[in-house]
């Protein structure tokens, strides 16, 4: 909201990882987010893909669908972004196995760390998540110097 109103400075580049069906990375180039990457397992790719084709903005880039394992080789959506730093990277819903928080937190660090002009953002509903997972997850941002804060719904809504 704050993009597509222009209270914010529009990224120009985001990275959403485990995208799943592609709704947010479709709603980032809806508001203007000029160069997208959206990321999820292997097999989850091909419905990724055919959500965004289906789902086009008028005016609007389409999000580039990339397959990637969390802690793994970033090189090939650095590739898509120019191998310039993307200024967002996004995970969303996406903490939910303590097994997958240090490899999900591998991934913010080699999309984000060290780049100034990049922001992190994990979002997560702890509604219907595991408890210790989220927790695996802020000590290891905490223990490497992530700066770390918590927004309830009600003060994301002002």
């Amino acid at each position: 909201e704050r993009w597509a109103s222009g209270r914010s400075p529009r990224p120009e580049s985001c990275v959403e990882l485990g995208s799943g069906c592609g709704l947010l990375s479709s709603v980032l180039c809806h508001v203007g987010v000029a160069k997208v990457v959206a990321t999820d397992r292997p097999e989850i790719i091909p419905l990724l893909r055919q959500n965004v084709e289906a789902n086009p903005s008028p005016g609007a880039s389409l999000p580039v669908c990339l397959p990637y394992m969390w802690g793994g080789d970033v090189t090939h959506i650095q590739e898509v972004l120019a191998m310039e730093a993307s200024e967002f990277v996004l995970a969303i819903d996406c903490v939910y196995d303590k097994e997958a928080a240090a490899p999900l937190f591998r991934a913010l660090q080699l999309l984000g760390a060290g780049k100034p002009n990049t922001q992190v953002m994990v979002a997560v509903d702890q509604s219907y998540r595991r408890p210790e997972a989220w927790k695996e997850f802020v000590e290891l941002a905490r223990a490497c110097g992530f700066e770390f804060c918590e927004e309830s719904q009600a003060h994301i809504e002002e």
